[in-house]
């Protein structure tokens, strides 16, 4: 692929960031998703509240350039404005070369625009649960019907066994031949999880915005990927999580947004999917 292309894709990818990160700190629980509050009005400095202009919005660069401060009132702005713009904008970088690279689906405009949506509609959810522990029903109705598009979409003619995100190893999953039936595992599948997970922590445990994630990223992935993702989460969130205990900065009691877990197992399993599996099977006899 054409390094202007992308570069151009960073760009772009970096710019949306900006406008996610928006949306999630202007979310409101009380409020619809979709709701105009939300969508309309300019971007101004979260102290003082002055609008921002054209060159106090440039993706990357204006932070940057003014120190991690508001230029009007020298308040310390959050790092998480530039963190959230650079990882989108590596995002969809990767996505370009993974699907250019890709011997499932090879690269195609509007199956990149569909997995960019994804891949957007994912870090806004991450971004969301992490400040309100709320994953919007709205989000996730938006995920599972973008990924049932990719789903019929990219399916034709592919080979069963280069279907899934872990490569050949899926096939010892079974139901990778009939495409919808694929499908309706993979979206039940996780949601039967939580909804058992749920039921023995007497809600304490998980929440239903966590079982319709898993559904919508297993419409999304398939079978048998969306296991492998919510299993992996719990794999992420140990990672993540034991560090804070150790050190007392959280307690076992605390609640922890899981959503989170799922977006950065997604991306995982979307770009180092088969290596991990492949790698987790090399260590039984049965490896393939």
């Amino acid at each position: 692929m054409h390094i202007g292309i992308v570069s151009l894709l960073g760009v772009l990818g970096a710019a949306i960031g900006s406008f996610l990160n928006v949306l999630a700190l202007r979310y409101n629980p009380d409020l619809s998703f979709f709701d105009r509050s939300l969508w309309g009005g300019r971007s101004y400095c979260p102290h003082c509240k002055k609008t921002l202009t054209v060159l106090e919005l440039i993706p990357l660069v204006s932070w940057v350039w003014q120190g991690g401060r508001c230029r009007n009132c020298k308040e310390a702005i959050s790092g998480q404005y530039f963190l959230v713009e650079l990882a989108t904008g590596v995002l969809f970088i990767g996505l370009a070369l993974c699907l250019d690279s890709s011997f499932i689906y090879g690269f195609d405009p509007f199956l990149y625009f569909l997995w960019a949506l994804v891949f957007s509609i994912l870090i806004l959810i991450a971004l969301i649960d992490y400040r309100t522990t709320i994953i919007p029903n709205e989000l996730n109705g938006l995920l599972f019907v973008v990924g049932l598009i990719i789903a019929f979409y990219s399916q034709a003619g592919i080979d069963p066994a280069l279907r899934s995100f872990v490569g050949p190893q899926a096939m010892l999953f079974g139901w990778q031949d009939i495409f919808l039936l694929n499908r309706v595992i993979g979206i039940l599948v996780p949601a039967v999880f939580f909804l058992i997970l749920i039921l023995i922590t007497k809600g304490k445990g998980m929440g239903g915005g966590d079982m319709k994630l898993g559904a919508a990223l297993g419409a999304v992935f398939g079978w048998p990927d969306g296991l492998v993702i919510v299993l992996f989460s719990f794999v992420v969130g140990l990672v993540l999580i034991v560090p804070s205990l150790l050190k007392g900065k959280k307690r076992r009691k605390d609640l922890i947004p899981f959503g989170q877990f799922m977006v950065m197992s997604a991306f995982i399993i979307f770009f180092w999917g088969e290596v991990i599996v492949r790698g987790y099977f090399s260590l039984f006899p049965i490896a393939v």
